[in-house]
């Protein structure tokens, strides 16, 4: 099953290479996944995760991006 198509993914790569904030807005969600995470889950799943900003923010748990 195709989740997006060839040229929404190329469109992606093409947005990513030309702008450095393209991609990057997933560390302004920390907050309310960190408390999630608290309940004592042991993996986050960042569908979309772009730059991995939100990996960043949330060390020490296991992170699954799917880009």
């Amino acid at each position: 099953m195709m989740l997006i198509s060839d040229a929404y993914r190329e469109q992606n790569r093409a947005l990513h290479a030309s702008n450095e904030h393209y991609g990057t807005s997933g560390k302004a969600w920390a907050p309310k996944v960190r408390p999630l995470a608290d309940w004592g889950r042991k993996a986050v799943l960042d569908f979309g995760c772009g730059k991995a900003t939100l990996a960043r923010r949330l060390g020490g748990l296991t992170m699954r991006e799917v880009a």
